[in-house]
């Protein structure tokens, strides 16, 4: 059967034009890509009666998202817009017109069948494709669209015993938080239907405070800059003296993800080891990132580069929407994301204080520089260097360099992402390719981080934590031979 194509509308179309902040105009053309994953107890597929009733669904929630911008109800009209980037100079910004939609394409794959795509209940990221789950929704495909890249496309795909909804949005227009406060009301609005109602924490209702980009359009910050001193020194010691142009995202086509999983005792077991070495008490966040960021990089030192003065920066993704004054919404729809660095040299990796240095130095980095205003400042002059000399961010991807960024916390329940149709079992996270190495996410953990769930068939959130990391294939191999990383994960 042929693929369906249905394009989404608001009941009332309408013309708009919306800004992007200075973050938003940072990211490069790149794509955010959420699989979601659901079980059924019997078969599904387009023309089947819970299969339409969950195509109607997500069409009928999705229009009442996609409205103008009003003070009684929340909207996302950006989804249905572009980037559009003016010739003559201007600041980029997105354009909505009276004929914009959103593709939701649906597919027919009963050759496939739900269980082959997991293993105990854990799905591998081979069996997650793009290929399949999301067909011309490669970057590639995507940047070819008429009139440009669409901020949200979508594929729906029924295989034999469930079904996978996955949805590509624009990077440029919002992060993986703007992009979870969206798909958790529209998921609810599918669900619950005309009863669905919101609330904020306080009561009230801030509609448009989510997508209010006053706080980090501002180009004039007074206050603390340390987080933006360590950058310049590291755009000085990084760059030649002709300053050719760096690739914002270094990818590669022999890089490879793969989905680690640290069960609950097990996660409490490393934080306790990692502890014991440092007066310092880690979080358990900081205890993973610690451990795989000795693990790559010894994986990568050779004599030649073993050098006290060849330094290994591990990049940490933090949100910005609670650190800002004033703060910012939880869901706050755009970019609110910055980068800090902690560094060591590379002759410590195989020290045996690496630890206890380590944690020294990611706590300093988070509490010097992870303040709002240093991450707005911050990434500010990453914006300065993008716009004046095409350079991104300091980091060899392809070298020592590591970007760690969590999850975790977009979604709190597996109740947030209940169509009322199958069973959720999880979201994986397809990158664009080839992927970005050097690259680690926490993924979602539903709230069951301290769950120790055994393996079963069953297809439920397997508790503990999951960790999708990306590394050129041979470092990889490596890794997944690492006894002080294995004793403590295992590849899905």
């Amino acid at each position: 059967m042929e693929p369906q194509i249905y394009r989404i509308r608001p009941e009332s179309t309408f013309s708009a034009e919306y800004p992007l902040s200075e973050c938003d105009r940072q990211i490069p053309a790149r794509f955010i890509r959420k699989a979601f994953i659901y079980a059924m107890d019997e078969n599904i597929s387009s023309t089947s009666k819970d299969g339409k009733n969950l195509i109607r669904r997500l069409q009928e929630s999705l229009k009442l998202q996609i409205q103008e911008l009003n003070p009684e109800t929340f909207t996302y009209p950006q989804l249905l817009g572009r980037v559009i980037k003016p010739a003559d100079g201007r600041p980029s910004y997105i354009r909505v017109e009276e004929s914009s939609a959103i593709q939701l394409k649906v597919i027919n794959r009963p050759d496939i069948e739900f269980g082959n795509l997991h293993r105990n209940g854990k799905f591998p990221l081979e069996t997650i494709t793009t290929g399949v789950f999301g067909v011309g929704l490669e970057k590639e495909d995507l940047m070819n669209w008429p009139d440009g890249p669409p901020n949200l496309a979508i594929q729906l795909t029924f295989v034999y015993g469930g079904f996978v909804l996955l949805l590509a949005f624009d990077h440029r227009i919002c992060d993986a938080y703007g992009a979870s406060g969206f798909v958790k009301r529209w998921f609810r609005q599918a669900r619950l239907g005309a009863v669905a109602d919101f609330e904020h924490e306080n009561g009230l209702i801030p509609t448009f405070a989510i997508h209010d980009k006053t706080v980090l359009s501002r180009t004039e910050l007074e206050g603390s800059e340390h987080a933006a001193q360590k950058l310049r020194a590291l755009y000085d010691n990084s760059q030649p003296s002709n300053r050719s142009p760096n690739k914002w995202i270094q990818t590669s086509s022999e890089a490879v993800s793969k989905v680690f999983w640290i069960p609950a005792h097990k996660i409490k077991e490393l934080r306790s080891a990692v502890g014991e070495t440092s007066s310092l008490t880690p979080t358990i966040y900081e205890s993973i990132l610690i451990l795989l960021w000795r693990s790559i990089i010894r994986i990568r030192i050779t004599p030649e580069t073993e050098l006290a003065s060849t330094m290994s920066k591990a990049a940490i993704i933090m949100c910005m929407r609670k650190r800002l004054e004033p703060p910012l919404p939880t869901d706050y729809f755009g970019n609110a994301v910055a980068g800090i660095f902690a560094m060591q040299p590379l002759s410590n990796f195989k020290e045996e204080d690496f630890i206890s240095r380590a944690i020294e130095e990611v706590q300093e980095a988070k509490r010097l520089d992870g303040t709002g205003l240093n991450l707005q400042v911050a990434s500010l002059l990453v914006g300065e260097q993008l716009q004046k000399f095409g350079i991104g961010p300091p980091m060899n991807l392809l070298g020592y360099d590591v970007i760690f960024n969590s999850w975790e916390h977009l979604y709190l329940s597996t109740e947030d992402l209940d169509l009322g149709i199958g069973q959720f079992c999880t979201m994986r996270f397809l990158m664009d390719s080839p992927v970005s190495p050097s690259y680690i996410c926490t993924l979602p953990t539903y709230g069951r981080r301290s769950m120790d769930l055994k393996d079963s068939s069953s297809c439920q959130y397997p508790g503990g934590l999951e960790l999708q990391i990306n590394l050129l294939e041979n470092e990889m191999a490596l890794l997944q031979k690492d006894e002080k990383w294995l004793k403590y994960a295992t590849v899905v």
